[in-house]
């Protein structure tokens, strides 16, 4: 296992270390899988398409969206790198969004990366290079009396072209393991920080695959206004909850949250999952 450190405008320090900041009293954090936001093959309108770029209806609409709930963290996945999230971002910022603050995870040989666009200045950011296919993305934002540690994550589909392991069972459960394992070791000493676990898990939460992360982690339960509370629609019509957010078992950290837009109504297959982080207690 290796971990990679990223420097960013000279505020990366050790979170507990930095003097406080002033943020305000609650926080509004979103996650999103947008669903190729890159350069690729894809199916649009009926037609088949090449290393196309996304359509720019859809992002029009995932700014929409964005715009609608302005959260102040968002934490993207399948971003196609650092040169798309830029373009999100200034877009974002042409529309009266302003997110100082941004970065983008990922593998030099992966199609796709972590990414998270910021309305403050992160006291530090790592990339946890893991036996995940993606690995993971920290980001530690200091409050007034304490760290927020986001672990965002967006682990193997069940994609498989391997005919021994057609639902890619053994390699999202190697996943699993690896990362509840490194999230121990992360948090064994850290008693003060607020954490959260977020992003696509590509596994349904009642999954027995997820086990690992029952064992000291809880999902929180999210429902849109219909209170449907499936975040993934596949072309066939199926649906299941494959994204959300979790927190350590023994924290008395529960965000609200929900989820938007309706299923009808969304440029992505997954949902936008928005929490609402309450004040430091």
């Amino acid at each position: 296992m290796t971990c990679r450190l990223f420097p960013l405008l000279s505020l990366f320090a050790a979170c507990c270390q930095l003097p406080a900041l002033v943020v305000q009293p609650s926080l509004t954090i979103g996650s999103w899988n947008l669903q190729n936001f890159l350069v690729g093959n894809r199916f649009e309108d009926g037609r088949f398409l090449f290393a196309y770029p996304m359509p720019e209806i859809r992002k029009a609409r995932i700014r929409e969206l964005i715009l609608l709930y302005h959260p102040d963290l968002l934490f993207l996945q399948e971003v196609g790198g650092p040169a798309f999230l830029v373009e999100l971002q200034r877009d974002l910022a042409a529309a009266g969004l302003v997110y100082p603050y941004y970065h983008f995870s990922g593998f030099a040989d992966s199609r796709s990366g972590l990414a998270f666009l910021s309305k403050m200045p992160p006291a530090e950011v790592v990339f946890h290079d893991l036996s995940l296919r993606r690995g993971i993305q920290e980001l530690r934002i200091r409050l007034e009396d304490s760290c927020l540690r986001v672990f965002h994550v967006h682990l193997k589909s069940r994609f498989s072209d391997d005919p021994a392991d057609p639902h890619s069972t053994r390699i999202r459960q190697q996943e699993i393991a690896a990362l509840s394992s490194a999230l121990k070791r992360f948090l064994a000493n850290d008693s003060r920080s607020r954490i959260l676990l977020l992003g696509d898990f590509n596994t349904p939460f009642d999954d027995a695959l997820l086990s690992p992360l029952h064992q000291n982690w809880d999902p929180l339960l999210l429902a849109d206004s219909s209170g449907n509370p499936d975040t993934y629609f596949h072309h066939s019509g199926t649906s299941e909850i494959l994204d959300g957010c979790w927190v350590p078992t023994d924290s008395p950290l529960r965000p609200a949250g929900a989820l938007v837009p309706l299923p009808d109504n969304c440029p992505s297959d997954h949902r936008f999952l928005v929490l609402r982080l309450p004040p430091t207690p």
